[in-house]
């Protein structure tokens, strides 16, 4: 299921179109009624704990909405090896709310796969994935930070050695490369600086 399914099942179910938290909860099997039931019964503290949260306007799972629901369809996996659970944020937040709901919010649901494995269901290994706009831009500014770094630690050894076969020496080969290393030190401190 994509991101852009998730948001249209989301404002679907509930009309509600508030940045959303979603956990995908794979290694479950939900075509047996038993099993389900026991994730469902498994996973009722953390459907009260998400929504005391301030800030969170909804809380939709398969189990909140009735397995024999239809709309709870959509939250199941094709091959019922899993389902999906999204939390939605109140619109009016402001920065630090909402920053606050979120952080508390992806607490909650980190401590699912405990919640599922402290059950002793059977043939049951959960594996989650936690998504939401926030954790994927915290993580594509966290990638963009460390690759240069991890490419300058690689470039800066090879282009001494080739400078100094070319330049005769350590001293003329250590030139450039000091200017290189200082432009490189300022740019980083930049990017930085602006995240």
């Amino acid at each position: 299921m994509d991101l852009l399914a998730v948001g249209c099942v989301t404002v679907a179910l509930t009309g509600i179109a508030g940045p959303e938290i979603n956990i995908l909860v794979r290694g479950v099997d939900m075509s047996g009624p038993d099993t389900a039931s026991q994730v469902g019964a498994a996973l009722e503290p953390t459907h009260e704990n998400l929504a005391t949260v301030d800030g969170v306007a909804e809380v939709i799972s398969p189990f909140l909405l009735g397995l024999e629901n239809p709309s709870a369809e959509a939250m199941i996996a094709e091959e019922q090896d899993g389902f999906l659970l999204t939390v939605v944020l109140e619109t009016d937040l402001g920065d630090d709310d909402a920053e606050r709901a979120h952080d508390e919010t992806v607490d909650h649901l980190e401590s699912v796969p405990t919640e599922i494995d402290d059950a002793d269901v059977d043939g049951v290994a959960p594996d989650v994935l936690i998504s939401s706009e926030t954790l994927i831009a915290d993580s594509f500014v966290s990638q963009v930070q460390e690759d240069p770094v991890t490419g300058e630690v690689v470039a800066m050894p090879v282009a001494l050695a080739l400078m100094v076969i070319v330049f005769g020496g350590f001293l003329t080969a250590g030139m450039p490369l000091a200017g290189a290393l200082l432009s490189i030190m300022s740019s980083l401190g930049a990017l930085l600086g602006f995240t």
